[in-house]
């Protein structure tokens, strides 16, 4: 596959011989990171049978220029489709052009090819029969939302915007898109038809009896596998048998076996530069690397690294990895997120099933160390000696565990984590979890004899310096026993392996997140275990829930991790033992490098 960019667009080109090529429309917002393995299971799909196939983030979505919050987005999203088609017969030289769109993508493609005068073929996914049908929809879901305890979050939307799953729909973009009704299109969007429902859609029938009476053959049938199809990324199902249907619909003849290919596309924006590489030898593994205009500082500062969230691809969750790259960008730093095997736009890993059997320990596994790790030698390879990485949930858990054994990682920043190491099972992390608990029961009530009766008669065994302090006050006695797991293998074990490592890390935890219990049975409460380690923030964002969904609070993150980076607060004391001979020529303070002096 090639990378392209266009008209502030970034997307994907499958290449093909055939003489048919296709536009894929993906839906919007959280559906999108949902169905982003899936929609790129079609797009191999019908390149493979002959067509190539263009898919693209629509204008302030995924990886393209802009925001969700600019103004005249449905002006800009329709415009994004007009240019993928001129893109796609301008690169493969195609005589016709098939649409397909999903949900809001469906709808969207309808009105663009109406536009146009009309495509080919239209192939339409579960659409959305009205704007207005979509807002109601996204209005009530935002309204469901609720914290871990089952009461509504804070509302910190502005005025009448719409906040779900992460992503915004401006009071102008709503207004914009209720006003538009497919059933009042006033030409056909296409010679040929393909409808594709769910659920038994009442104003379906009438729409496709609309069409025909516009010129247009229709042929509809039901969506089998939809319900799969639109889960969380996690659980998201390809629907093979919907489409083969589609495949088969849209093809024309059969033509040879695409070849795959690569392009060094580019999009440049106001400070930055964003370029699709392949971090590993194979061409298998992908990433953006977001790199500003004008170098700030020593070129050698390191470069932040970007994971991904559970199976969700390298826009990250809400689309935070793309806001910080670029945020950061504006600071003169480079940064990278990436795909790991058979995530987002990477191949999987050779012999890998295309569903995994067991999801967390396939994001969590030492073969996904190992991928981080090319990205972190292709980085060091273009100067960036050290690194520093930002990960949530499952990405958490990788850059802790690598962070341990490289020392080219010189920062992290572990939002929510759930796991702490990668070679443990469920069964493992439970033992973890009950011998936590044991911990910090004792130490509540280690001023009470009894407890330490029933200690010694279990059993446990205590270290000189503890039994020298019988009497000591619960907290001096908490503190000793938290220094003598340095050499252990629990969480508290791991966080102190990384102080002594000088690796700064900022541990975040969301106040209305799962995690947030399962850390204070590790690191007690309010992570008291960990206020006093060298090198180690703690920081909890009130209000927030697992993935930062609200916007406002994902920009208190943002405030977070800039302080965290820019501050002498982050920054290392001094240089680990490993980094001497930097330390002698000036050249490394903390995570940053200083600035040449001028002169």
């Amino acid at each position: 596959m090639k990378s392209v960019v266009f008209d502030g667009c970034f997307g994907w080109l499958h290449p093909a011989a055939g003489r048919g090529g296709v536009v894929l429309c993906g839906p919007l917002g959280y559906e999108a990171l949902c169905t982003h393995r899936a929609w790129k299971a079609l797009a191999e799909q019908l390149a493979s049978a002959g067509h190539p196939t263009l898919r693209f983030d629509y204008p302030g979505t995924g990886d393209s220029a802009g925001d969700d919050e600019e103004p005249e987005r449905l002006r800009a999203w329709l415009d994004g489709i007009q240019a993928a088609v001129r893109r796609l017969r301008a690169e493969t030289g195609v005589t016709e052009v098939t649409l397909v769109g999903l949900r809001t993508g469906a709808t969207l493609a309808a009105l663009a090819a109406e536009e146009m005068g009309g495509v080919d073929r239209l192939v339409l996914l579960a659409p959305w029969m009205s704007g207005q049908a979509y807002v109601h929809r996204l209005k009530a879901l935002s309204r469901l939302n609720t914290s871990a305890d089952g009461t509504p979050p804070p509302r910190r939307e502005q005025g009448d915007d719409i906040e779900y799953g992460g992503f915004v729909l401006t009071a102008e973009t709503q207004k914009a898109l209720a006003a538009k009704d497919l059933m009042e299109l006033r030409q056909s969007p296409a010679r040929h038809v393909l409808l594709l429902t769910h659920g038994g859609a009442r104003d379906i029938p009438p729409f496709s009896a609309a069409l025909e009476s516009l010129g247009a053959t229709v042929s509809v049938h039901p969506f089998v596998g939809f319900v799969g199809l639109m889960r969380d990324a996690l659980k998201s199902e390809i629907p093979a048998d919907a489409f083969r249907l589609v495949t088969d619909w849209v093809t024309l003849r059969t033509t040879p076996k695409p070849v795959e290919c690569f392009s060094e596309a580019q999009l440049e924006l106001d400070s930055l530069v964003e370029q699709p590489i392949f971090f590993d030898e194979s061409s298998r593994l992908f990433g953006i690397v977001s790199k500003p205009r004008v170098a700030a500082g020593d070129p050698r500062r390191p470069a932040v690294l970007f994971l991904n969230t559970g199976v969700n691809h390298h826009v990250g969750a809400s689309r935070m990895s793309v806001t910080l790259a670029r945020r950061l960008a504006a600071h003169g730093i480079t940064s990278l997120r990436i795909d790991s095997g058979g995530i987002g736009d990477s191949a999987p890993r050779p012999g890998m099933p295309a569903v995994p059997e067991n999801i967390e320990d396939f994001v969590c596994s030492t073969e996904t160390c190992a991928e981080v790790t090319k990205a972190i030698e292709w980085l060091e390879a273009r100067g960036h000696r050290k690194c520093v990485v930002v990960g949530l949930c499952s990405g958490a858990t990788i850059g802790l565990n690598l962070a341990l054994s490289d020392r080219r990682i010189g920062g992290l920043v572990l939002i929510n984590i759930q796991r702490f190491d990668v070679a443990s099972t469920i069964v493992a992390k439970k033992k973890f979890l009950g011998a936590i608990r044991s911990r910090i029961a004792f130490i509540s009530n280690s001023s009470c004899p009894q407890t330490w009766q029933v200690a010694l008669r279990a059993g446990i065994r205590f270290t000189n310096s503890v039994a020298i302090n019988l009497k000591a006050r619960s907290r001096k006695l908490r503190d000793r026993l938290s220094a003598t797991e340095e050499n252990g293998d629990t969480p508290i074990a791991l966080m102190h392996r990384l102080s002594h490592k000088r690796v700064p890390t900022m541990l975040v935890c969301s106040e209305n997140d799962s995690t947030r219990t399962m850390l204070e049975e590790h690191f007690g409460k309010d992570m008291a275990l960990l206020r006093n380690l060298p090198g180690i923030r703690v920081e909890q964002i009130d209000g927030a829930d697992h993935t930062l969904t609200l916007r406002s609070l994902r920009e208190e993150f943002a405030q977070l991790m800039e302080d965290f980076l820019m501050t002498s607060e982050a920054q290392a004391t001094a240089p680990a033992p490993e980094d001497a001979e930097e330390a002698q020529t000036g050249s490394v303070q903390g995570i940053w490098c200083a600035p040449p002096a001028s002169g």
